[in-house]
């Protein structure tokens, strides 16, 4: 975020001094019950890097008053018309937005990242938004709905090869699709889309090695879904640090599948005339 003080003074020179803290890439707003003649504001940090790009002052009926000196100041009244009567999330930032917008903002400028607590990959999809439609909410929020749509189908695959059932794939997408999480969350321009995202395709590529076994697959063919797998897994990291806990599921289930095959060579082992599956046990034995 960023503050500024606020001071106002009347006819008398009495000065009363407020401070606010807003947020970025919106409207703020601060409410004075008072009648001054001055107003400064100023920034509480000698970083320079605070700005105001619009100032709009409103009294009691909410109508806009216009300062007498506007015109030693155009470029903080030029655009009055964009204030829409009070902020809203339609017209401004909203919850963490205030950090991945301003940081894929910063990101394109080439100026120091605000945020940096997590890699920046995510962030980096949001400026990709940001660069095609501008630094305003739809542009900062389009990459990650976006990502919310690419969800769907990779939901649906993932329950068509889990169930094996049409009706269930699509009664599973159909819940998630209308789901008010996924609906709400990938319509803001946060960071975790873009981890679930990936995640959910790091499980469903695991899912497809897991029913593949290298006693009656070639192994080269067997290492396609691991590999997407771990691609996958390395875009979750690069997007969100919580892509890390996701991928001690992956090891569990990787070392299970693992010991499973273990667990099948034993058996050839024993009986090496046997057969299991249609597959001969002297085959598992000999690959």
């Amino acid at each position: 975020y960023t503050t500024f003080s606020t001071g106002v003074t009347d006819d008398n020179g009495n000065t009363q001094s407020y401070w606010d803290a807003g947020s970025v890439f919106c409207w703020n707003s601060l409410t004075l019950n008072v009648q001054a003649r001055y107003v400064k504001i100023s920034p509480t940090e000698d970083n320079y890097e605070d700005s105001l790009l619009e100032l709009v002052f409103l009294d009691s009926n909410g109508k806009k008053l216009e300062p007498v000196n506007r015109d030693e100041y155009k470029n903080l009244f030029d655009e009055q018309d964009e204030f829409e009567g009070r902020a809203s999330a339609m017209n401004g930032t909203y919850f963490d937005e205030i950090y991945h917008g301003r940081t894929a903002y910063e990101m394109i400028h080439k100026l120091y990242c605000y945020e940096n607590t997590h890699p920046p990959l995510g962030k980096i999809f949001i400026a990709c938004g940001v660069l095609m439609f501008g630094m305003n909410p739809f542009g900062w929020r389009f990459m990650g709905t976006l990502f919310g749509v690419f969800m769907v189908p990779i939901i649906y695959l993932f329950a068509k090869r889990f169930f094996n059932k049409e009706w269930i794939s699509i009664v599973t997408t159909l819940l998630f699709a209308f789901d008010f999480m996924h609906f709400v969350q990938t319509r803001i321009a946060t960071i975790d889309v873009f981890v679930t995202l990936f995640i959910m395709l790091s499980y469903y590529f695991m899912y497809c090695y897991l029913q593949k076994s290298f006693y009656d697959t070639k192994l080269q063919k067997t290492f396609i879904p691991l590999g997407l797998c771990g691609v996958a897994m390395g875009l979750s990291w690069a997007s969100k640090w919580t892509g890390i806990y996701s991928s001690v599921g992956l090891c569990i289930l990787f070392f299970l599948h693992m010991y499973r095959r273990y667990r099948e060579y034993v058996i050839a082992c024993k009986t090496p005339r046997g057969q299991t599956n249609g597959i001969s046990h002297a085959y598992i034995i000999d690959n």
